[in-house]
């Protein structure tokens, strides 16, 4: 568009209605732009307080909490140990319980057998005499002795 073609008064409306456009976007955006700092000063005055309630706390748990950790802890040690002794106690039971177990299986295996071997013994005892007596002499040899297991006494741990 050409300025010298228009007439003065249309440059003028024109130049006008620009300038009052101008205006009321300046005066939009600037509310907008005050509006934005105003939210950045609350959000900055809060995060402050933030910093400020963790300063405190922060010196209240070194001074206050931390020691009376330190002292609970303390005093927790003596039931740690009685913890560890009664794991230990456990673990020992357990143990010889298993032990326990394993000789009576072999225990009531061996009788199984030696009760099947009496029956077939004294009926082929009654066929024949020396088989029965090689027989029981071999039996007496292949019986074990009973030999109990030695477990934990109560007193070793519960002092």
């Amino acid at each position: 568009m050409n300025l010298e073609r228009c007439s003065r008064k249309t440059v003028n409306r024109l130049a006008s209605d620009y300038a009052t456009l101008s205006r009321s976007n300046l005066a939009t955006n600037h509310a907008d732009i005050v509006e934005h700092i105003i939210t950045l000063e609350e959000q900055i005055a809060t995060f402050s307080e933030m910093l400020q309630i963790t300063e405190k706390d922060s010196a209240k748990i070194c001074d206050e909490i931390l020691p009376e950790i330190h002292e609970q802890y303390a005093a927790l040690q003596p039931t740690f140990r009685q913890i560890d002794k009664l794991q230990e106690l456990v673990d020992t039971a357990q143990k010889d319980t298993d032990t326990i177990e394993a000789k009576l299986c072999a225990a009531e295996e061996a009788a199984n057998k030696s009760s099947i071997k009496n029956v077939i013994k004294s009926q082929l005892g009654k066929l024949s005499v020396t088989r029965d007596r090689n027989a029981g002499a071999s039996g007496d040899q292949n019986k074990t002795k009973y030999e109990p297991v030695n477990i934990f006494k109560t007193e070793d741990f519960l002092k």
